[in-house]
C-alpha cells in the first residue's frame, strides 16, 4: 500500500518528459538528484547519531564493519553491469529490453553464488571468533536484501540511460524516510543493529516495488527479443562489464578499506566512532557523482558519433566540477 502510494504520487509529480535542451536536460538531471542525495544523506547522519547513542560505539562499530562487507558484495553482484547497461540502453534504445533481462539473469545467478559464499565465510568467521554471532545473522540478512536492491539498481540504471534521473532519485528520498522510520522502530524495539539490517529488507522490496510502478511509465518501446541465458552468454556479459566494476571496486575500496584496517587495530569501539564522523564526507561526493552521472547518457552516445564533441563536453564538465571542488575542499 505504502508504495503504491507513493508510486501514485511521484507519477503526478515528475514530470511526463524529459526537456530536449541538453544544458537544460544536464541540469534537470543532476541538480534534483544532488538535492535528494544531500537531503537523504542528512537524514542517514542524524540517524546514524542516534543508532550511535542506542546501539553504542562498540555495536555501531560491528554493524559498519558488517555493512562494509556488504558493499563489496554488493560491488561484485553488480560486477560493473548497471554502468553498462546505461550506456548499452543510451547507445541503441531499442535494444534496451532484452539487455535489461540479460543483466537480471547475470545478477540472480551472481547472488546465488555470492550468497553461498558469504554464508560459508561468515560460518567460518565466527567458528573462529572473529566475528559474533549477531554479525554472522546480520550480514546474512543485509545478503538477503542484496537480491531486491540488485533488480531496483538495473531498473534504475534504464532510467538513467532515458535520462529519467528524477525518478530513482525520488525514489531514494522515499527509501532513506522507510530506513530512517523502520530503523528507529527496530532500536525502540530493541532489535539492534539486526533490526537495522532486517529493515533493509523490508525497505528494498518497497523500493523495487515503486521502481517497477514507475518505470511503466516513461518506458520506451524495445525490441522483443531476448538474449541468450546460457553459460557462455553470461560470461561474456561478464567480460565487457569488469572494466566498470574494477573502476568501481577500487574508488569503493579507496573510501572504505580503512575500516577494515581501524577495527583490528583499534576496536570496534573506534570504528563506530570513524563511521558515524565518516558519514560527512561520505555525503560531499554525492555531488560529483551524480553529476558525472547526469552527463554519461550524453558522453556515451557522443563517443560513438561524435568524438570531438565528447572532448568538449568533458573538458567543460572538468571545469565546472573543479570550480565546484576547490572551495567546498577549502
Amino acid at each position: 500500500g505504502f508504495a503504491a502510494g507513493s508510486t501514485w504520487l511521484l507519477a503526478r509529480l515528475l514530470p511526463r518528459a524529459a526537456t530536449a535542451n541538453p544544458v537544460r536536460r544536464v541540469a534537470q538531471n543532476s541538480a534534483f538528484p544532488i538535492a535528494a542525495a544531500l537531503f537523504n544523506k542528512a537524514l542517514d547522519l542524524a540517524f546514524a547519531i542516534v543508532a550511535l547513542r542506542v546501539l553504542g560505539p562498540g555495536d555501531a562499530g560491528k554493524y559498519a564493519f558488517v555493512g562494509v562487507i556488504a558493499i563489496y558484495l554488493d560491488i561484485l553482484l553488480g560486477f560493473g553491469m548497471n554502468t553498462w547497461l546505461t550506456r548499452e540502453a543510451a547507445r541503441h534504445p531499442a535494444r534496451w529490453r532484452p539487455e535489461l533481462w540479460r543483466v537480471l539473469r547475470a545478477r540472480a545467478l551472481l547472488w546465488l553464488l555470492l550468497a553461498a559464499l558469504a554464508g560459508a565465510g561468515g560460518g567460518a568467521l565466527a567458528t573462529l571468533g572473529t566475528i559474533s554471532a549477531a554479525e554472522v545473522l546480520a550480514l546474512a540478512l543485509l545478503v538477503l536484501a542484496l537480491a531486491p536492491n540488485g533488480a531496483a539498481a538495473a531498473l534504475s540504471a534504464v532510467f538513467q540511460a532515458f535520462e529519467r534521473m528524477e525518478y530513482p532519485a525520488a525514489v531514494t528520498v522515499q527509501t532513506t524516510l522507510l530506513k530512517v522510520a523502520l530503523g528507529l522502530l527496530a532500536l525502540a524495539l530493541g532489535f539492534g543493529f539486526v533490526g537495522m539490517a532486517a529493515v533493509a529488507i523490508v525497505v528494498n522490496v518497497l523500493t523495487l516495488l515503486t521502481l517497477l510502478a514507475l518505470f511503466q511509465s516513461v518506458a520506451r518501446p524495445a525490441t522483443a527479443s531476448r538474449s541468450t541465458g546460457s553459460i557462455g552468454g553470461l560470461l561474456d556479459l561478464l567480460r565487457e562489464t569488469s572494466p566498470f566494476m574494477v573502476n568501481n571496486l577500487l574508488a569503493s575500496l579507496f573510501f572504505r578499506v580503512d575500516l577494515f584496517l581501524l577495527r583490528p587495530i583499534a576496536g570496534d569501539t573506534a570504528a563506530g566512532w570513524y563511521s558515524a564522523a565518516y558519514r560527512v564526507v561520505d555525503g560531499l561526493t554525492l555531488i560529483p557523482a551524480y553529476f558525472t552521472l547526469a552527463l554519461f547518457p550524453d558522453l556515451a552516445r557522443r563517443a560513438t558519433t561524435d568524438r570531438a564533441a565528447l572532448a568538449r563536453v568533458y573538458g567543460r564538465a572538468l571545469k565546472a566540477l573543479l570550480t565546484l571542488a576547490l572551495p567546498v575542499s577549502v
